[in-house]
Parts: C-alpha cells; sequence; structure tokens
C-alpha cells in the first residue's frame, strides 16, 4: 500500500548565538520559541505475514523562520577639535560608531522511518 501523509507539525526552538568582529565575541544570546509549522511525506506498507507488515517513509517538516536582536555590541560618540597650525585651522573628527546584530533562522527537517507493525487478532468479518 502507497500512501501520502500531512499535517500540522508543532515544536520549540532552543537556537544559542555569538556574533563578533575580526573573532573577537561582541554579544551571546540564546532564543527560545515555539513554532507551528507543517509536515508532508509518503510511505510504504506492506504485509509480510498474517499479521505482520514492514514500513518505511519520508517525512518533510518546516518550522518556518524567526529573527532575532542580539542587540547592540559598542557604542561611542563623535567629537570635532580645531586645530590651529602653521597653515590656518584644521578640523579634526573622530567618530567611533556603533554595532548591532539581527540574526534570522530556519528550521527544516528530513525524516525517515522504518517500521514493523503487529497486528493484534485476525482479520474482522462482519456478520448480519
Amino acid at each position: 500500500m502507497l500512501y501520502a501523509t500531512g499535517g500540522l507539525a508543532y515544536g520549540q526552538l532552543d537556537v544559542d548565538y555569538t556574533s563578533g568582529i575580526n573573532g573577537l565575541p561582541l554579544t551571546a544570546a540564546s532564543v527560545r520559541t515555539t513554532r507551528a509549522g507543517y509536515v508532508v511525506g509518503a510511505g510504504a506498507e506492506g504485509a509480510i505475514g498474517n499479521n505482520w507488515s514492514i514500513k518505511g517513509e519520508y517525512l518533510y517538516m518546516d518550522l518556518g523562520s524567526f529573527s532575532s536582536n542580539l542587540g547592540t555590541g559598542a557604542t561611542g560618540t563623535a567629537t570635532t577639535t580645531t586645530l590651529i597650525g602653521p597653515f590656518g585651522p584644521t578640523t579634526v573628527t573622530t567618530v567611533t560608531s556603533s554595532t548591532s546584530a539581527t540574526v534570522r533562522s530556519r528550521f527544516t527537517d528530513h525524516i525517515f522511518r522504518v517500521g514493523l507493525n503487529y497486528r493484534f487478532g485476525g482479520p474482522g468479518v462482519a456478520r448480519y
């Protein structure tokens, strides 16, 4: 017997992030979220005896994507200084920028299953 299946997928995801520049960590964060998505698949099952059957199944699960803001790693201010030199005034501006990070994750899974089934009792016979 060949069959197709599908339905609701539901799960809790725990994701850990670390971001940095030039190998130096700026910030680390953990995100825990519960997601709902979908699952689709197909399989085959065949009898190998009176009450025994064997099956194989493939499922594809997608819980979607989600984003998380890791925050700001470093901030600074801008300063302007005017210097008087032999060739007149010179303006020097120093700017320190800020860094921030947003990450996006997507969770999908491929599931392969094989099974051996036993059916208790004999085949059902309708009596009228």
